[in-house]
């Protein structure tokens, strides 16, 4: 699975030289880009007209405006593989409609995406200033367009789940029904011929609208492309560090329900971290080690999501570990990916049973076939891969982890 750094929070698009060195300095090779951000001035109050405000928003000035921070990923070798088009302009306060300015914005955009090699671009519904009857018409116009710019180029449009402000309150916008997203995105294929369009899940949008993701996940299933990793408190929109946004030491966010839902279609697409409100209140003398933890927990939640590809991808496997993992896993998974044995480097443990399985001496796993992989079942991981390394194994080595499995959860409460 690949993972993307959002630029939000983190590059200043006037100066972006120290923004971009620290995401490399967070070991990241790949971001996504908000086009969003050069595209609009969000601050409204200083325009005397919403004339003059559409005279600002120029299509012709997104590639300039972009130009210093696509230079500056350039020089330090950061790919560009997806970029992100959100129009949605929720505080604006008037009924003007700018969609015409908007969908040209948007078809600059998707110009741009395919100038600097992305392969995905997110692009959030339009909703603002469009009366209810008409969103799925004007919609599809809009995407209508932007299929017919990128038609000839590797790159999908992914719609995204939206939230929208009902008297103050945070509730489910455009695409966050996953039974009517899967018909805009069935519908829009149909359109073209051939699958075009897909789906970015935001967790934070998710979690602010209380969905089951296991659920919206599930529904989707292959349109499924993208996954934002955002944390918020589940009331107020914010995009916070993954696993920060805690209450009486439990998070806000269900990231067992995320992780369980893309475990069930085998989910291998990319994930995007995005961070922007914990970045900016953090020193920029110490961002990229923000970022590098960022990177580590977007990796966590990908290892956690492939537990059961990996386990698929063999055909014979052995534990090392003869503890409270082994036995999660032969709970959880014994029955339909049973190990040949376990072993331990425990002496007194040798020769007897965990969980119906054999317990041996490491020195037994020399004996194994070629295409067994040995599942690591101890939280000394970096340890016992050493150890194998050292008696010249050379079967696969993979890492197990209990922390989502149903067993955990119900042992703990």
């Amino acid at each position: 699975m690949q993972i993307l750094c959002s630029t939000d929070g983190i590059v200043n698009g006037e100066f972006p030289k120290p923004g971009i060195r620290n995401i490399v300095k967070g070991g990241f090779s790949d971001i996504i880009l908000n086009i969003s951000k050069y595209a609009l001035d969000y601050d409204y109050s200083k325009y005397k007209s919403w004339q003059e405000y559409r005279i600002y928003s120029d299509p012709q000035k997104l590639k300039k405006l972009l130009k210093p921070v696509l230079d500056a990923c350039i020089k330090d070798n950061l790919s560009t593989p997806a970029a992100y088009i959100n129009f949605q302009l929720s505080k604006m306060n008037t009924e003007d409609n700018l969609t015409d300015t908007l969908i040209k914005l948007g078809e600059e955009a998707a110009k741009i995406a395919i100038d600097i090699g992305c392969k995905y671009l997110i692009v959030s519904p339009l909703s603002v200033g469009i009366a209810g009857a008409d969103t799925w018409a004007i919609n599809r116009q809009y995407y209508s367009c932007l299929a017919e710019i990128i038609k000839d180029h590797q790159i999908t449009i992914l719609l995204e789940n939206q939230t929208k402000n009902l008297g103050g309150h945070l509730v489910r916008g455009l695409c966050s029904d996953e039974v009517d997203t899967v018909k805009w995105i069935d519908s829009l294929n149909e359109a073209v011929g051939k699958d075009l369009f897909g789906f970015n899940l935001d967790v934070g949008t998710c979690n602010l609208c209380g969905q089951d993701m296991q659920e919206f996940i599930l529904t989707l299933g292959h349109r499924l492309k993208m996954v934002t990793l955002r944390d918020n408190d589940g009331n107020q929109e914010s995009s916070m560090l993954p696993f920060t946004a805690v209450g009486e030491r439990s998070p806000r966010a269900n990231w067992q329900s995320l992780i369980y839902g893309l475990r069930g279609i085998d989910f291998d697409g990319l994930f995007v971290v995005q961070m922007e409100d914990t970045a900016i209140v953090f020193s920029t003398l110490i961002r990229s080690e923000l970022i590098r933890l960022s990177k580590t927990i977007a990796e966590y939640i990908a290892w956690q999501v492939s537990i059961e590809t990996r386990l698929k991808k063999y055909k014979n496997r052995v534990l090392f570990g003869a503890g409270n993992m082994c036995r999660g896993y032969m709970e959880c998974y014994g029955r339909e990916y049973p190990p040949l044995f376990t072993c331990d480097n425990n002496k007194s443990l040798w020769n007897t049973e965990c969980c119906g399985l054999k317990v041996k001496a490491p020195e037994e796993l020399k004996n194994i076939p070629e295409d067994c992989a040995i599942f690591i079942c101890n939280i000394y991981y970096a340890e016992i891969e050493k150890q194998l390394h050292d008696m010249d194994i050379k079967n696969p080595i993979e890492r197990f982890s209990d922390e989502y499995l149903p067993s955990y959860h119900f042992n703990e409460i």
